[in-house]
């Protein structure tokens, strides 16, 4: 049997704010992470070209019409290869690489934008199932 004294202690604000706590976090879960995917990106450049004399640079940037100087740097690679991987970067994003070596950097190539992320869905609705 419960006694008026120990109702008392169960109307304790704390006790009850974890309690709620604890019953949410029963019933809806964190969301499991998930390893983002790779972006492979790959370029042209003459074979007879590539060395270890020269790096490419692999900027990114929100709007493609920035200069190039407001760009993130997102890596350089050794002159003897045209890929990279990087992780992918949440919301859309553009893409350009520089070829560089002792005497300067080139221009940068045509912007390469990643997809839009999937849209939010509309008109979401629930009903019971009995």
């Amino acid at each position: 049997m419960i006694t008026p004294r120990k109702v008392h202690r169960i109307n304790n604000p704390v006790f009850l704010i974890g309690l709620a706590s604890l019953i949410a976090a029963a019933q809806f879960p964190p969301p499991v992470p998930v390893d983002p995917i790779p972006i492979r990106l790959g370029w042209d450049y003459p074979t007879n070209e590539l060395s270890t004399n020269l790096w490419f640079h692999l900027y990114s940037h929100t709007n493609p019409a920035a200069p190039l100087s407001q760009w993130t740097i997102e890596t350089s690679v050794v002159g003897t290869s045209t890929t990279v991987r990087i992780a992918p970067t949440p919301g859309h994003r553009f893409y350009v690489v520089t070829a560089s070596n002792l005497w300067g950097e080139s221009r940068p190539s045509e912007p390469y934008a990643t997809p839009f992320p999937p849209r939010v869905g509309r008109h979401l609705t629930a009903a019971r199932e009995d």
